[in-house]
């Protein structure tokens, strides 16, 4: 009785997609942060550790999305 409900509950999460095929077809090199973006993130991780307003953490947050939007300028065409 117990190996049935056992077995039960694993189907159940096989089935409820504990990964799946949907993990796999991503591209994981898309998932992959540039140089340059990991430089933005380096620099907004210290920044917001450093910060003590929230006034102060807000122009870390903004600093971080002009850095990123600036490293997106210089994507070539292909990697877009």
């Amino acid at each position: 009785m117990r190996l049935a409900i056992i077995a039960g509950l694993l189907s159940v999460g096989l089935f409820a997609g504990c990964g799946g095929a949907d993990m796999e077809s991503r591209d994981v090199e898309a998932q992959l942060l540039s140089p340059c973006e990991r430089e933005c993130l380096a620099a907004y991780r210290t920044c917001s550790y450093q910060a003590t307003t929230p006034e102060e953490l807000q122009v870390c947050s903004d600093d971080s999305n002009s850095c990123a939007a600036a490293c997106s300028l210089y994507l070539a065409p292909a990697a877009r």
